[in-house]
């Protein structure tokens, strides 16, 4: 290799000096979105952290960019935090890699085609339906209404029956069990993302690996179940099980249908739960909003299922969605680690170090988005504003070949309950109520979202 064929060296990025034996893990533990903001308001865009050893916060559409897709072969997502992650997600897509992630993208891809994910809205709009429904009963709306615990509800079930037809909100359900128990140890552990304590048996330890063997034995169960019928049901599981990878003639095994059922399940509801309850809070201060959406659906869908062909009909509803996610992404940070040296927008990176990007501090940068902190759908609406905006300004489902591939269901989910809910109801937010923070892999409303509703005049 000639000396111009080497990347240019780069400068290196600042330290965040701090005295604390731990370094900067217990503001990480106590608030890690507050660290991270601090560390870009103190620092820039580029910043060495010590977690226990040194990493980079690095918060910039070029930098996302380059690891996401312009370098993403030199970036691993071998960090800590994938290390508790694949603790339960095993081998899924979000956690496997090379040839391991590449098989079972392409096997996994047909079944999030447009025929299918058809059949999965009109399963969101039946049980969003029914869930609006209970909003007309005598009493329902005299008092605020905490809806952050009833998105939970609302996408576990919808998560549950595309998945593998089972109403994982029943109470007596051996499966809805097991997920209520994992997706509690699961973000407890999460935030104690250090190798040496993640695997010491601590209790928080030991209650994650009682949900992962529970979860698992019910999983495995109805897979064998399925695997005995040959009636397949019109679920994503069936739809798994019956696909083979074009490359390799395989399909995938049943220790691989449990790491994808689990991904699915546990990686997706919780992120659409968190999304539509704060979306709900931002909308209960902008009725302006509110009214143009019920406009809208006044408009092109006033009544029954809001199907893909009427979503495609509903722009200011879609851009509401990108709104909610700009300011709410359902992955608030991410990571992954170098390989090989490389430049990110300008700053070094030696091989081997632990990168994090937040997509909550890029898309509420002002460089790229102005007035950042006012919810405004319309930033979606006006197409050469949205040109201008570089690559990797708005990234909430990730970018490049990692992209989520549930990325159009979840849009799709928050979509449609938003839009039969809004249809014929107004929001206010409940005198006093402040939703705080809890920020895990996902970031949700500590204190929940409550709200007032009252049925359109």
């Amino acid at each position: 290799m000639s000396p111009s064929d080497l990347p240019p060296a780069g400068r290196p990025a600042p330290h965040w000096r701090t005295w604390h034996p731990l370094g900067h893990m217990p503001g990480f533990l106590r608030d890690p979105v507050g660290l991270f903001t601090e560390a870009h308001r103190r620092h820039g865009p580029a910043v060495h952290l010590r977690m226990v050893f040194s990493v980079l916060s690095i918060n910039t559409p070029a930098a996302a960019q380059r690891i996401l897709v312009e370098n993403a072969r030199n970036y691993v997502k071998d960090t800590p935090g994938y290390t508790v992650l694949r603790r339960l997600l095993g081998q899924g897509l979000v956690t496997a890699e090379g040839a391991d992630w590449k098989r079972k993208r392409r096997i996994a891809n047909p079944a999030f085609h447009r025929r299918c994910l058809a059949g999965f809205v009109q399963t969101m709009n039946d049980e969003t339906a029914a869930w609006v429904d209970t909003l007309a009963a005598p009493g329902a709306l005299a008092s605020p209404r905490e809806l952050h615990s009833e998105m939970t509800r609302l996408t576990l079930r919808i998560a549950g029956l595309t998945l593998f037809h089972v109403d994982l909100t029943a109470a007596s359900d051996s499966v809805a069990t097991a997920v209520r128990a994992a997706l509690g140890a699961f973000n407890d552990q999460l935030l104690s993302a250090i190798p040496a304590v993640s695997w010491l048996p601590t209790p928080g330890a030991r209650r994650m690996t009682a949900a992962i063997d529970k979860l698992d034995r019910v999983v495995q169960g109805i897979i064998e179940q399925r695997r005995r019928d040959p009636e397949q049901e019109a679920d994503l599981l069936g739809m798994l099980m019956g696909l083979v990878d074009d490359e390799t003639g395989t399909a995938l095994d049943d220790r691989e249908l449990r790491d994808e059922v689990v991904t699915t399940l546990l990686a997706g509801h919780e992120t659409t739960a968190n999304g539509l309850a704060w979306g709900l809070w931002l909308l209960a201060d902008n009725p302006a909003v509110v009214d143009r959406i019920a406009a809208e659906l006044a408009a092109e869908s006033p009544e029954g299922p809001i199907d893909l062909d009427t979503l495609a009909r509903l722009p200011v509803l879609r851009a509401t969605v990108r709104e909610i996610l700009r300011l709410y992404p359902p992955i608030w940070l991410m990571a992954r680690k170098a390989v090989n040296d490389d430049v990110l927008d300008g700053f070094h990176v030696p091989a081997g170090t632990v990168c994090f990007f937040s997509p909550w501090l890029i898309q509420r940068d002002p460089a790229w988005w102005p007035d950042p902190l006012r919810f405004s759908p319309d930033r979606f609406l006006d197409e050469a504003v949205a040109k201008a905006r570089p690559p990797g300004a708005w990234l909430p489902f990730s970018s490049g070949a990692r992209k989520c591939i549930g990325d159009r269901f979840a849009e799709a989910e928050m979509a449609v309950v938003l839009g039969q809910l809004l249809r014929h109801h107004t929001l206010r937010r409940a005198p006093g109520h402040t939703p705080g923070q809890r920020a895990s892999v996902a970031l949700g409303p500590e204190h929940g979202v409550k709200l007032l509703l009252a049925r359109r005049g």
